[in-house]
Parts: C-alpha cells; structure tokens; sequence
C-alpha cells in the first residue's frame, strides 16, 4: 500500500499440486526427497495471497492451479495488472527452511498513453517453521523485492 515505514504483512496458503501422471514418479517437479523419503510438496495459492495483500477479500484475481504461472488481478484504482513468472527456483525443505527465487515479468496499462507498461521483478522468499507463543505451529517468512523498468519492452 506504499506505506515503507514498516514491513508489509499478508497471510498466504500452500495447496496441494493438481494431480498427475508423474506424481508417483521422482521426475514430477511437485516430488522431491526429504530424509530419504519422497515427499510430494505443495504449491503458493496466489490468489489467496494477493488477497491478502490487497487487504480486500473480494478483490478481482484469476490464479489456475493447473497454470500457476499467470496471475491476473485489479489493483486498489481498479487497474489490471498482470504478474508472469518466466523463471522461478525453489530451495527445497530442510532444517533450515525452503524458498524460492522467481524471476517476474508485471505489465500495467500506460494510463493515457496507448500501450503497457512492464517491468521485470526478482522476488526472493525465504520461510521458516517455528512456533507462535501459543505453541503453534507458524511458518514465518521473509520477501524480498527488486523491481526493474524494461526499457526496451522484453521481460523474460
């Protein structure tokens, strides 16, 4: 909300991948191998999130779990913004956490000039498991952001 005086707070969910073929299989990019066991992990609900960020639960975002690198919302003014991850690594759990690092192309309308406007995003996430002082169980995370106007029109 522009308010850089303190950290922005938002919740967010993990959701179970869709279901495939692979999903038996090492090869699937939602298995992976955790104490020697094969562990199917969970994926962002970015609507959810974004949600949660805009502050309005009945905000407008279209967010497919089986495309779940397009996300598409309106922002407070009611502009729609469209958020492309084109690359994206994952730090996979261990003692110390999981993460992710993703590369993101945003494109806003220009306003009164015809065109889009498009800047590239480097968001890094870092989550940790812990505990609340209720003795919950919490998953903590930390974001940061790099944005980047593309002055030449190509993101990714």
């Amino acid at each position: 909300s522009g308010d850089f005086e303190k950290p922005e707070e938002y919740f967010t969910k993990f959701v179970e991948p869709p279901p495939s073929e692979s999903m038996k299989m090492k090869s699937s990019p939602y298995m992976y191998e955790y104490e020697g066991h094969l562990v199917q992990g969970v994926i962002e609900d970015r609507a959810f999130t974004m949600r949660s960020r805009l502050r309005d639960g009945g905000a407008f975002v279209a967010w497919d779990i089986e495309s779940p690198n397009t996300l598409t919302y309106e922002n407070n003014k009611g502009v729609p913004v469209s958020l492309n991850t084109v690359q994206q690594s994952i730090e996979l759990p261990g003692e110390k956490g999981f993460g992710f690092n993703a590369l993101i192309r945003i494109t806003t309308p220009a306003g009164v000039v015809p065109g889009n406007i498009t800047r590239a995003v480097r968001v890094q996430r870092r989550y940790r498991r812990g505990y609340d002082n209720a003795g919950k169980r919490i998953v903590e995370g930390l974001e940061l952001v790099k944005t980047y106007r593309v002055l030449d029109g190509v993101a990714g």
